[in-house]
């Protein structure tokens, strides 16, 4: 009786674990079609940026759009768009950006199967402190 009962605590607590999986927002999971890196995170002014986008080559990719902006309205905006060959396009891209003044940044990064269809989007956020 002692071991059915263990055997079926275990079930128990094995259910509870795939539930907790099975019901778990997709936004808390990565996304397979795209990923976004950011170095460094944390850094002083002006700060230099590296950006690395990596996107899962399909043939109806048509292209990726990377922004990064501050909270700030007075701080730098950037915004590029980049045409991708469907299933021939790079899977990774990188990007620097110099110069960044002080603030809180968040980068987005959009993948679009057709100029209006965004199919994943993904964001990151880095910081330039002041270096006084």
């Amino acid at each position: 009786m002692g071991r059915s009962i263990s055997n079926l605590t275990s079930l128990l607590g094995l259910a509870a674990v795939c539930f907790m999986f099975a019901t778990t927002p997709s936004a808390a999971l990565p996304d397979p079609l795209i990923s976004l890196e950011v170095n460094p995170i944390f850094q002083y002014a002006p700060g230099t940026v590296t950006i690395r986008v990596k996107i899962e080559p399909h043939y109806e990719n048509t292209m990726f759009c990377l922004s990064y902006e501050s909270e700030d309205s007075n701080k730098p905006y950037s915004n590029s768009c980049r045409e991708l060959n469907g299933q021939y396009g790079p899977k990774t891209t990188q990007m620097v950006f110099k110069g960044l003044v002080t603030g809180e940044y968040l980068v987005t990064l959009q993948l679009y199967r057709t100029p209006s269809r965004m199919v994943a989007e993904v964001t990151k956020e880095f910081t330039v402190l002041d270096n006084r």
